[in-house]
């Protein structure tokens, strides 16, 4: 008899124990990624008023490989560079937002997927949200790592000499983007 008290007792206590531990990893968790964000957000704000780097990498369109692209040529238009991942909802906002806003100005929308990706989910991915154009595929990590990017989506707004002239981490608001392309020297 004292043994089904003991296990009434402690399926609860078990429970709720449990339920705290979840609670604090979830606290763990959300406290990395936001540090993971603000650090990310202060490397890659390291970036405003430098060049790109002249890097090509990889590109994918309509589901075949399309040789490889340079990130942003020199004397170009100027672009919304926007990095993103499959899996990241604010990722999709942020990529039809960047879309529309491109179309809009005039920019060149230039996206670069995550190194976790392979060319088909890169493909589906800029399928579903209606991207146009090639998507660049940073295999390796390396290009988004130099950049100080490390974490998705990242949205650099780059000028036709190819400075970066914003850089934005997380998603971002529509009129602190169009704020900053009214900005751009003609």
């Amino acid at each position: 008899m004292p043994r089904r008290f003991i296990a009434r007792v402690s399926r609860p206590a078990t429970l709720l124990s449990g339920a705290a531990l979840a609670l604090a990893l979830l606290a763990v968790v959300l406290a990395t990624v936001v540090r993971a964000s603000a650090s990310s957000a202060s490397a890659a704000s390291a970036l405003v008023g430098r060049p790109l780097p002249q890097v090509s990498l990889p590109a994918e369109w309509g589901g075949q490989p399309h040789g490889t692209r340079p990130l942003h040529p020199r004397d170009a238009r100027p672009a919304l560079v926007l990095f993103v991942y499959s899996l990241c909802p604010r990722c999709s906002a942020e990529a039809v937002t960047a879309s529309a806003l491109a179309r809009q100005h005039g920019l060149d929308l230039v996206v670069v997927d995550s190194p976790a990706e392979t060319p088909a989910i890169a493909d589906a991915y800029a399928a579903r949200l209606g991207l146009s154009g090639p998507i660049l595929l940073d295999h390796s990590g390396a290009l988004a790592a130099r950049l100080g990017i490390g974490a998705y989506p990242a949205l650099l707004l780059v000028d036709a000499r190819g400075i970066v002239r914003e850089v934005w981490i997380g998603e971002t608001s529509q009129h602190s983007i169009n704020a900053a392309i009214a900005g751009l020297a003609p």
